[in-house]
């Protein structure tokens, strides 16, 4: 077994008493919390990343740094979405690309102290600068069939007002966010329909949060639900599971694929006939396609648009 790891959070933050980067002990201590607190989802995703470190030069050389810290300190730290992989086995060439997670024989050998006694839960989320636990999904209450449209409507008007992710504060201030409320109409959805109405939405959240590999994986849910139960509404979910997918190509600047993708769904129907006629899958279209015009009159193609296109859609 390996010997115990003891992070000692006060300042000046070290680990087995030396000096520790403050970046990395956050990471660490904030995937400590995670296996031990948030057993329904134990990851840390970059979008919280995001969040937490705005000033950031590049989330890449963030997690470069701290796996280098990692390694330094004998900790193994695992990512991607399958949270009981053996993470020396791992790709280390999508490794930027997150989610993160601690196994939890790692965790066992962690031990967060202050002044030199274990932490408390209160003291980890004072460190980490969380004013209330987030709620484990398990513990959340049974929703009821008729609450699927609520938590739904409400997960939409979180997406059009920007607001993506849980706040982390408390009473008033505390806000569920768009990713956390499609999910919970997810669990209340009571057919195939309904569920693939949730699927859409969390995958325009991730598609928002600029983490397409979570997208493209909500989107291929989605076209299975689509495949194996014809759940649609007059080709609308069909023709916004094609937008977002070529939303993704366009975020990764691949013009080509964007624009063929684009122009696929005005020569085919029923897709062709759903662009023509429905107002929002019309609007989305064009708007899109017109990007991809402006990128290649300013000889844009070899730039990404990522960040002219993070608040679009």
């Amino acid at each position: 077994m390996n010997a115990t790891l003891h992070i000692e959070l006060t300042a000046p933050q070290s680990v087995n008493g030396k000096r520790a980067g403050y970046q990395s002990l956050w990471l660490l201590v904030r995937l400590v919390y995670a296996r031990r607190y948030e057993a329904a989802s134990d990851v840390v995703r970059l979008a919280e990343l995001r969040q937490q470190f705005t000033d950031a030069r590049t989330l890449r050389m963030f997690v470069s740094r701290a796996f280098r810290d990692f390694a330094q300190w004998g900790v193994l730290v695992g990512w991607g979405e399958d949270a009981q992989a053996d993470p020396r086995f791992l790709n280390q060439d999508k490794r930027s690309q997150g989610p993160f997670w601690l196994p939890a024989e790692e965790a066992a050998t962690i031990s967060c102290e202050v002044q030199g006694r274990p932490a408390t839960q209160a003291e980890l989320l004072r460190f980490l600068d969380v004013k209330r636990k987030p709620e484990p999904a398990a513990a959340m209450p049974a929703v009821l069939p008729p609450d699927y449209w609520i938590a739904l409507a409400s997960a939409q008007q979180q997406l059009r007002e920007g607001r993506l992710l849980a706040s982390l504060g408390s009473g008033e201030a505390r806000r569920d966010g768009a990713l956390a409320g499609f999910k919970l109409a997810a669990r209340a959805a009571g057919n195939r329909l309904q569920h693939a109405l949730a699927a859409l939405g969390e995958a325009q959240v991730w598609r928002r949060l600029d983490d397409l590999e979570s997208a493209r994986h909500t989107l291929a849910q989605l076209r299975r639900m689509l495949r194996e139960g014809g759940a649609d509404e007059g080709g609308y979910l069909d023709a916004m599971e094609q937008i977002l997918s070529a939303w993704c190509a366009y975020s990764e600047r691949d013009l080509a694929l964007t624009e063929a993708l684009l122009s696929a769904m005005r020569h085919a129907e029923p897709r062709a006939s759903v662009v023509r006629h429905h107002p929002r899958i019309r609007f989305e279209w064009n708007n899109l396609m017109a990007l991809v015009k402006r990128a290649h009159a300013l000889g844009q193609g070899e730039r990404s648009p990522r960040h002219a296109a993070a608040s679009e859609a």
